[in-house]
């Protein structure tokens, strides 16, 4: 006999027969009632049949014993349980609330999964019901992988069941009878209950189904309705959701300005998806707000107009309220004209000595400690970063050169701090590493002291970037310091090289490892070596160093690091034995540990390496283990789409927006992913609006927290407005089109726009108004690049355009040459040459192209979707 949770047996003994020890529960001897007592105790889960029926029988104290049993073998309690576990379980039901604490913590200690489910569903007190409530709901899913890791079924639905009664631990258990095929069989018998509670366990199967049409029959919207406005945008409908967040109080929103603001956001957003007018009363009380002596109602409002697509009403509230951050948004979307002017320069005339002077002048050693200083702070660094990545290297230092020096000698701990914002790109938005570069060896020559104060300015709590600048020294003793700080940004991928300077110092630096006598300095320069390999996503230094590296540094770099290189080299083979190594290692472990992604992961592998019969286990597995977790769903969704199995990815990133909690941080992310994977099919259109419509809502508040500019967000609006418009064509074309006018006039330079609009549109049959879009997109880069030629991101950014356009593909193939001599190893850069090949209708040179971008970033997800693209899409005719 064995416990429910499959414990050896109880004792070795012999032990009368259930039947036999039941009648004598009912002798006249004390002792012998006892005796039976223990041996009934021993029998385990197969007597409990009869003691369910001695609960009910008219000797009290028959039924009193019998009920004693069946809740100690229920709890799975038996003659061989740990005394201590025993003790706590037995007097958890009479413990004050504080102690009940302390023992639910001693429980999870002991991994004691049924027992503490058992208790809190016993618990009477609705107070420590509900505060252990999200606690169990984990601890159920969590056992019952553990069970069913090791085949044990029978037990982790008996563990699902003891979840408490909420959606999801229902979706939890749901999922399991999906997966083991009786979920049919579930929905029948759930069909012929009239209890209250076969409704939400309908609600539940059919969620678990994907059948998002049954869930919404079910659900209660007055006890539920989150989720059922959920369901009803899952169905392609967002009224509900922005219908119930129009009401929103202050308890649903952080900040009383967030919930003011959404719930205005909210009736305006409804308007625009019915196609009406917005409310002029509604769109008032939004402008009061962006006027509002508070900048924290300014700053909501704003992002709310953001949304709303109504860019000029936002963008006039951002110019007032911060300038540089409006300058900054501005030189991101190529508006050029506009940054200048708020910057106080021209197009004709974009900086000058006097400029920069005027601006350093009247700033004091505390002027560059925070980066959210002055408006003068930030339009220096924006100045120095505009001019740096539009190839203006020598008007930079021109401009920058004696303001600084003077600055340097009136304010020497200012000086280092603005080289320092400069030099980094998390201190400020737009870095300029080579001018920081330049001004600082201007300054500081061959003086030792100030080269140490730049160096630590520089690299304040980064030793490995200042260990390689020294090395580099010893590599290569012609090397000037400041040729040094070159090389190490450019060894971390942070700056372009001419063609193969790169590689030059990685051999110096490997050839020195291999002939260095010196073992602590041989130990060090392989640590470095594999440090950067990984770093810097370098796949063939990864490959030179992985066998090498030193047995404390091997559980330092996650495995995860090589699958991604291995990968990325097409060798599944062996991607396939590192991952089926970390599931054994996971399955060896227990609880929490148990990732469903583990066996996605090797089941994606599997595939690509041809081994269909050993993926379909690991198939089987994560959708077993998942239980309707949303998290676990997308990491599954994001598994299969690095084996580039989209299919299947894409079924994932529907559970996971299906079975995800609606008040759940979650929610947002689950349902605009799974909007993204629908972008090219032409039946989930309506989904990709509505799921986007609702998660721009739902952003509302995050954007309180985000930079001043939300374009994250802002491009939810633009893929809700473009497939909402698309959906209108048949209904209302001229409105469709103004939609999707204004997205195109919104977004005419955002590269966002290339990635889905112009695809999307020629689809749709729109291929007038494609061109006509296309060629405004491209008159206004031509402005850009004719003032600024050698601006890298300017003629990749036009060249993608135009890639995606399939449209003057043979200019843009000109300008993408230009930009990768600029910059020569860049991915992004590398990808845009590969979808103008593929424009052109080059499969196997886009082929080439996208694998040399996916060895550059091998990390990079979307790239490895562009390599699927190309190899499998038609091409263009």
């Amino acid at each position: 006999m064995t416990s429910l949770l499959g414990a050896a047996p109880l004792k070795d003994t012999a032990l009368l027969s259930v039947e036999q020890l039941a009648r004598e529960l009912n002798d006249d001897v004390y002792s012998v009632r006892e005796k039976a007592t223990e041996q009934l105790w021993y029998h385990g889960t197969s007597a409990l049949p009869r003691l369910r029926e001695m609960m009910r029988s008219k000797n009290p104290e028959e039924a009193i014993r019998a009920r004693e049993l069946v809740r100690k073998i229920e709890m799975g309690l038996f003659p061989d349980t740990d005394p201590n576990l025993l003790a706590i379980v037995e007097a958890y039901p009479d413990a004050l609330p504080s102690e009940k604490d302390r023992m639910i913590r001693e429980l999870q200690n002991r991994r004691a999964w049924r027992q503490m489910l058992k208790l809190h569903q016993e618990e009477n007190n609705p107070m420590v019901r509900k505060q252990y409530l999200d606690t169990m709901q984990r601890i159920a899913v969590y056992a019952a992988r553990e069970r069913l890791s090791k085949g044990e079924h029978d037990e982790a639905l008996e563990l699902l069941k003891l979840a408490p009664n909420t959606a999801q631990s229902l979706l939890a258990l749901a999922h399991y009878h999906r997966v083991a095929g009786s979920l049919p069989t579930e929905l029948r018998e759930a069909a012929a209950r009239k209890d209250s509670q076969s409704a939400s366990w309908r609600l539940a199967l059919h969620r678990a189904a994907g059948n998002m049409e049954g869930a919404l029959l079910e659900v209660d919207a007055d006890k539920t309705p989150l989720l059922a406005a959920a369901l009803a945008a899952l169905n392609g409908d967002p009224l509900p959701w922005l219908q119930m967040r129009s009401s929103d109080t202050r308890e649903n929103a952080s900040r009383r300005e967030n919930a003011e603001s959404r719930s205005i956001y909210a009736r305006l957003a409804s308007d625009r998806w019915k196609g009406n007018q917005m409310d002029p009363t509604d769109l008032g009380k939004l402008m009061k707000m962006r006027d509002n002596r508070s900048s924290q109602y300014r700053r909501v409002a704003r992002s709310a107009f953001f949304m709303l697509g109504e860019h000029q009403t936002a963008e006039e509230s951002l110019v007032d309220d911060a300038p540089m951050m409006a300058a900054y948004y501005l030189l991101l979307l190529e508006r050029l004209d506009e940054a200048l002017k708020l910057l106080g320069t021209s197009i004709e005339e974009p900086c000058s000595e006097a400029w920069v002077h005027e601006r350093l002048k009247s700033l004091d050693e505390d002027a560059f400690e925070n980066f959210d200083d002055s408006d003068k702070v930030h339009s220096l660094t924006l100045m120095a970063g505009f001019l740096e990545s539009r190839g203006m290297h020598e008007l930079a230092f021109k401009c920058f050169r004696d303001p600084c020096l003077d600055f340097a000698k009136r304010e020497k701990r200012a000086f280092l701090n603005f080289m320092m914002k400069l030099f980094n790109d998390n201190e400020s938005f737009l870095p300029a590493p080579r001018l920081a570069i330049r001004l600082s060896a201007e300054w500081a020559k061959d003086n030792e002291e100030r080269w140490g104060s730049l160096t630590d300015a520089f690299w304040a709590g980064d030793d490995d970037s200042y260990e390689w600048w020294r090395l580099l020294g010893k590599l290569d003793t012609e090397a000037s310091r400041a040729k040094r700080l070159e090389v190490v940004l450019m060894l971390v991928r942070r700056l372009p090289g001419e063609k193969g300077e790169r590689q030059r110092w990685i051999e110096l630096a490997w050839k020195r490892y291999v002939n260095t006598k010196d073992r602590e300095e041989k130990e060090d320069l392989l640590r470095r070596l594999v440090s950067l390999a990984f770093s810097s996503g370098d796949i063939e230094l990864s490959e030179k160093v992985w066998d090498l590296r030193p047995e404390d540094m091997q559980a330092s770099y996650f495995w995860r690091q090589q699958v991604s290189h291995l990968s990325a080299r097409g060798k599944w083979d062996a991607v396939c034995k590192i991952l089926l190594e970390q599931v054994k290692m996971m399955e060896e472990k227990q609880g929490a540990s148990i990732n469903p992604a583990f066996h996605a992961y090797a089941a994606a592998a599997l595939h690509r390496a041809g081994r269909i019969n050993e993926a379909k286990h690991h198939d089987y597995m994560a959708d077993l283990l998942c239980l309707g977790d949303s998290s676990m769903a997308m990491q599954i969704a994001l598994a299969y789409a690095f084996g580039e199995n989209y299919e299947r990815s894409r079924l994932w990133w529907a559970r996971a927006a299906q079975c995800t909690d609606p008040a759940g941080n979650m929610f947002p992310k689950a349902i605009a992913a799974y909007a993204d994977s629908l972008l090219m099919e032409p039946s989930g259109w309506n989904l990709v609006a509505a799921l986007n419509e609702v998660a721009s809502c739902e952003n509302i508040e995050a954007n309180y927290y985000e930079p001043e500019v939300p374009l994250t967000y802002m491009r939810m609006r633009l893929k809700a407005d473009t497939y909402r418009a698309l959906c209108r064509l048949n209904t209302d074309r001229r409105a469709a089109l103004a939609i999707l006018e204004k997205s195109h006039q919104n977004y005419i330079s955002d590269g966002v726009l290339a990635d889905f609009f112009f695809p999307v549109l020629r689809l749709a049959g729109l291929t007038e108004d494609h061109d006509r879009w296309f060629e405004l997109s491209w008159k206004h880069f031509s402005h850009v690049l004719a003032n600024f030629p050698d601006s890298a991101n300017t003629l990749n950014t036009t060249a993608w355009f135009a890639s995606r356009a399939q449209r003057r593909t043979k200019e843009a193939e000109a300008f993408q040459k230009k930009a990768l001599a600029i910059i020569p190893d860049h991915a992004a850069y590398i990808d845009t040459m590969a979808e103008i090949q593929f424009a052109m209708g080059k499969r196997k040179d886009a082929m080439i192209w996208s694998q040399k971008a996916i060895m550059i970033a091998p990390d990079e997800t979307e790239l490895r979707q562009q390599l699927h693209h190309f190899r499998t899409d038609p091409l263009p005719r």
